[in-house]
């Protein structure tokens, strides 16, 4: 999966969870629970 420029500083857990969390994206959720 390749990631966007924006995206790709991303390191940390809680980076990610604000970004889904920003994004409000369930679909976001459902995916990553899915690995």
């Amino acid at each position: 999966m390749t990631m966007p420029p924006q995206l790709a500083h991303i390191h940390c857990e809680s980076d990610w969870h604000r970004l889904i969390l920003t994004a409000g994206g369930q679909h976001w959720h459902i995916h990553l629970s899915k690995k």
